[in-house]
């Protein structure tokens, strides 16, 4: 609500309930066929079912509204969305997306020391898990919610690569899968594994992100795939990126034993606010054991910062 609400529910004293609405809007979002089912229980009430369709997407939940220790009042809500077409489900939500395409689900559990009706950033604890397939991520434009995980920051990032991504990137990111677990206390996001497979490159993201202050402190992993729909790459030689680069073709790489589908491993910190993150390499590794070329080796590691 644009303005704080002062009424205090007591839910100790409502009765069971059994809603049904073949429409309901909130805030200007949209959804069809919502169902409430509820109890009653001696600390307040007991959600049992909770369920709505928006564009492409179904919402299922449960939790509890209780009222505890000096009368302070905690929601917890566990809850899955599951959608068929994730840029269709993000618009319907009235979140800014980069996702074209794209189907899969979120699973989560949260909880904050109030109401439901008083939700807030600043207090809410809880985990989510995503598993999304098959789709597609564009750039998204500044303060837009999409960019709270760097990784749907894509305009910003690719700018600054010091590897030549563009070609992965310039029409948007193709992604096979994306698995990953994130945390959220004290207005701040934090995923230790965020992967994201596609065709052409792999991500991993690890770190946090602040949901109030909107800004970021993570490493970005990018390991490319040559066979993804790049004929060559150019690898260090003997020091940090920026050095001698040699350009291997797929059949030179595959005759010294380089696996082409894995052939140099990035890393990127990338820290500051969204509308202007700071992203500089800090290491780069072969993935594949180092080749055999007379006068030349291939580093395991090298930091990028000497």
């Amino acid at each position: 609500p644009e303005k704080e609400i002062t009424m205090s529910i007591d839910p100790r004293k409502l009765p069971a309930l059994k809603i049904y609405t073949k429409q309901f809007e909130f805030n200007g979002f949209s959804f069809n066929d919502v169902t409430l089912k509820t109890e009653s229980s001696p600390t307040g009430m007991i959600i049992n079912t909770l369920t709505g369709k928006g564009e492409d997407l179904q919402i299922t939940a449960n939790g509890a509204w209780e009222v505890g220790i000096n009368e302070a009042h905690s929601t917890s809500i566990d809850i899955i969305l599951v959608s068929q077409n994730l840029h269709n489900s993000l618009i319907g939500l009235g979140l800014d997306t980069g996702a074209t395409k794209g189907q899969g689900s979120v699973t989560a559990k949260l909880n904050w020391p109030n109401s439901p009706y008083q939700f807030s950033v600043d207090s809410f604890l809880g985990t989510a898990n995503l598993r999304f397939k098959d789709g597609e991520i564009s750039s998204v434009e500044p303060g837009g919610a999409g960019r709270l995980i760097g990784l749907f920051n894509l305009r910003q990032i690719t700018k600054r690569l010091s590897l030549d991504f563009k070609d992965f990137f310039s029409k948007g990111y193709v992604f096979d899968k994306i698995r990953g677990d994130l945390v959220f206390n004290k207005a701040n996001l934090t995923t230790e594994n965020l992967f994201i497979k596609g065709p052409s490159a792999d991500i991993l993201i690890e770190g946090r992100t602040g949901i109030v202050a909107k800004d970021y402190d993570q490493v970005v992993t990018v390991t490319p795939h040559i066979s993804g729909g790049l004929p060559w790459i150019g690898l260090a030689v003997g020091g940090p990126l920026g050095a001698v680069g040699v350009i291997v073709g797929e059949k030179v790489a595959k005759s010294i034993g380089i696996d082409v589908n894995k052939v140099t491993e990035v890393k990127y910190s990338m820290t500051g606010s969204w509308d202007d993150p700071k992203i500089e390499p800090i290491a780069q590794k072969v993935v594949k054991a180092s080749p055999s070329i007379p006068g030349q080796s291939f580093p395991q590691q090298v930091p990028l910062n000497q």
